[in-house]
């Protein structure tokens, strides 16, 4: 009989793709995703049942806790300079520093939430194999929509058929969004009529919300899984490599059918990676690899000035001209700037935006943007660039910090890999953490939100397998045998 735990394994990726949110007058972003209110029940039901306690839940989180107060004191100390600098109108300094401590207070419960989720799952082998088998329908699924999606805009784009030809597969794709839609309450552009930078015209959202979205979770999430399954040994797991080969093609195949400059960037960082495992194993197949895509590039690079009049909008934004006048590359360049004035401690959370919009050269490239300009107007950013962001609002050391732990991570689950080379797990998780450390580095850069279910899900699991193996010992994950 499949346990509860079990089952909820095998959707916990799935329901995490459904970027779904049933609150959004609840200013909290856990408690606006669906995701939270299934795995709550969960929770309580392990507690029920004896497999987790808050007792135990401390004991984890207590040595995490100097960390939390050191951040806490950093972020006081930054976000008092902040509060100087721009006042707000009838509220002092100490306030606007408790109200941004306790809005940076109110995330950690969630954080801890997960973790423990996490933590809870990773301690059955059943779980474990669930959520992956879980993670490999979610990307199956979105393979589907987009197939869906897809028929419409490239037979639409390139002639094969009429919209009014296809008005009633149009209409079915609407129905399919009302499903899955969840759509933003402020935009810039009308993505959900014009399509703009989207793998469709009449797209779906809901799953993702544009295209450079789709291409980052595909990166950050998709393409790590399937290395990992490649990085399984053993006769027995081959059918799982070559499964896991075909995740990471087709995820940069949709990332450059997604017409999207992120897209293709991290498309390239996919065969970058690829070729290098392929390399290590089979010398010929990992040359082979890089060349096809050298010659793909090209390709691409020769065909996108013939790209049909629907796609205007994307060729403008994948050609390598005028990237000075782009959105993205103006607000990274000022949160840059923003991070060099102040590299200690930062700025605070979410006070980039008056740093950014007081400069010059930002309201200069404004008035000949709409985006930039209807920004200024608002009077606050959109998370357009995360690590220049996160640099900007936290400083160069905690962010540095942070990226030497999550390599440090990298390099504790390669050395209980090493220590008990028949675990699957610990396979599976060291040949994931790798490609998925490249790939969080090459999306920060361009569209990415941090507190994505599918971007910190695959932390909070490997730290919990870390810290569960380092606590069992190398002797119990060698008892695992095959089952990751």
């Amino acid at each position: 009989m499949t346990s509860p735990l079990s089952l909820f394994a095998l959707l916990l990726i799935p329901v995490a793709l459904w970027q779904r949110w049933i609150f959004t007058f609840i200013p909290n972003y856990n408690m606006q995703h669906l995701l939270f209110y299934v795995a709550l029940p969960m929770l309580c039901w392990a507690w029920v049942r004896g497999l987790w306690s808050p007792r135990r839940a401390w004991a984890r989180m207590a040595p995490l806790l100097p960390w939390v107060m050191l951040v806490m004191a950093v972020q006081a100390v930054a976000v008092w300079n902040s509060a100087l600098s721009f006042p707000v109108e009838g509220m002092p300094a100490w306030r606007s520093v408790a109200v941004s401590l306790g809005k940076l207070a109110m995330q950690l419960p969630f954080i801890v939430f997960f973790m423990e989720l996490c933590h809870l799952l990773m301690e059955h082998s059943t779980s474990r194999r669930n959520v992956v088998r879980g993670g490999i329908a979610g990307f199956v699924a979105l393979c589907v929509l987009c197939l869906l999606q897809g028929v419409y805009a490239y037979g639409v784009g390139f002639g094969l058929a009429t919209p009014e030809g296809m008005a009633w597969y149009g209409d079915m794709l609407r129905h399919i969004a009302a499903v899955l839609e969840s759509r933003w309450g402020e935009a810039v552009h009308d993505f959900y009529g014009k399509g703009s930078y989207t793998l469709t015209i009449r797209r779906i959202n809901g799953v993702f919300e544009e295209a450079s979205a789709l291409a980052v979770m595909l990166g950050v999430f998709f393409v790590p899984l399937g290395f990992g399954l490649m990085g399984l040994g053993g006769a027995e797991h081959r059918g799982v490599r070559r499964i896991g080969l075909a995740v990471v093609v087709s995820a940069a195949v949709l990332m450059v059918l997604a017409l999207t400059s992120t897209g293709m960037v991290l498309a390239l960082a996919v065969m970058g990676l690829l070729a290098a495992v392929l390399f290590q194993r089979h010398r010929r197949l990992g040359v082979a690899v890089l060349c096809a895509t050298l010659a793909c590039a090209v390709a691409i690079a020769v065909a996108v000035p013939r790209m049909p009049k629907y796609s205007r909008i994307l060729v403008e934004r994948m050609v390598l001209t005028n990237v000075d006048r782009l959105p993205r590359y103006v607000l990274g360049r000022e949160l840059l700037r923003t991070a060099t004035d102040h590299p200690v401690v930062g700025v605070g959370r979410g006070w980039s935006s008056p740093y950014v919009l007081e400069r010059e050269s930002y309201q200069a490239a404004a008035k000949k943007d709409k985006e930039l300009s209807t920004w200024l107007a608002w009077g606050k950013l959109p998370i357009l660039s995360a690590l220049p962001e996160l640099l900007a609002e936290y400083g160069v050391p905690l962010v540095l910090a942070a990226w030497v732990g999550l390599c440090l991570l990298w390099r504790r689950l390669r050395h209980l890999r090493d220590q008990a080379p028949d675990s699957a797990a610990l396979s599976f998780a060291s040949a994931f953490c790798g490609p998925w450390l490249v790939m969080l580095l090459v999306a920060s850069l361009g569209s990415f939100d941090i507190r994505n279910p599918l971007i910190a899900l695959p932390f909070y699991c490997m730290l919990a397998l870390a810290r569960g193996a380092s606590r069992g010992g190398v002797k119990t994950a060698r008892t695992e045998g095959t089952s990751p």
